[in-house]
């Protein structure tokens, strides 16, 4: 009977540590944001003889919830985002945005809606 207990104790906290740690690692919110400028252009040093370059921007976004959170986040390529595109941004705790893609209007949630056309 012991043993089983000690079987299940160990059982119970190595799925537990699991399961932290995938939520660590790569579980993500979804955040609701729309571009609204350029961003700022920052290099990002030396690749193939010459520098390399990322678009940085700073947006307001918001959860399914209405949760606002201010993302900072790169553009992939030395190219700006659409301007007036909608996203939805893919934020990891620890590893901030992991990606992101363009999405519909009717995607969003109405309220979440309301307040990227408002800002």
């Amino acid at each position: 009977m012991k043993k089983i207990l000690s079987y299940s104790i160990v059982a119970i906290l190595l799925l537990g540590g699991g399961w932290v740690w995938y939520d660590q690692t790569f579980a993500t919110t979804e955040y609701y944001t729309k571009i609204v400028s350029k961003g700022e252009r920052v290099s990002i040093g030396k690749g193939n003889e010459r520098k390399q370059y990322r678009y940085k921007y700073n947006l307001p976004s918001y959860t399914e919830d209405n949760k606002e959170k201010d993302i900072v986040f790169d553009s992939f390529k030395d190219k700006p985002l659409k301007e007036n595109a909608y996203l939805v941004l893919h934020v990891n705790k620890s590893k901030g945005v992991v990606g992101w893609e363009e999405v519909n209007t009717k995607d969003i949630p109405s309220s979440v809606l309301n307040k990227l056309d408002s800002n």
